[in-house]
């Protein structure tokens, strides 16, 4: 099917102008949603940093906090310290060369690239093996300049 261009009618553009309408104003409440919770963000994370410190200091990782007539159900429970591993890899090339001479599979995640499949099915008639690969249409706006 071939894709052609179109000028929009009156009611096209009043759709899209009240698309418009309504995207400016989800953005601007979102906006202003972000700035009212912006200093109980950081009031937390200092009180995190504040409750992790002392659990440090007593040499302890977990607190446990019973409900009794006396405590707010809200603050009963156990806070705990979790350790978490971020990684990035800060050298492609040596990092893939060492996957592959040590086939060091499980230090890869199973993602793929979607450009490179956007790439790879330009040039076959499918996707690469083992991978499915679906197209789908979004609309998209852009204003005029």
């Amino acid at each position: 099917m071939s894709k052609r261009h179109i000028e929009a009618d009156f009611s096209m553009k009043e759709q899209i102008e009240a698309w418009r309408t309504i995207k400016a104003f989800l953005d601007k409440a979102k906006k202003e949603y972000e700035a009212s919770i912006e200093e109980a963000k950081v009031t937390c994370q200092i009180l995190e940093e504040m409750i992790a410190n002392d659990l440090h200091r007593q040499g302890a990782n977990s607190i446990s906090i019973r409900k009794a007539p006396n405590i707010p159900v809200l603050i009963a429970g156990t806070t705990y310290i979790s350790q978490q591993t971020r990684s990035r890899i800060e050298d492609r090339e040596v990092f893939f060369d060492y996957v592959i001479e040590n086939n060091a599979r499980d230090l890869l995640f199973g993602r793929v690239s979607e450009e490179g499949v956007k790439v790879y099915l330009e040039d076959h008639k499918g996707p690469p093996p083992g991978v499915v690969s679906e197209i789908t249409e979004r609309l998209c706006f852009r204003k005029a300049s």
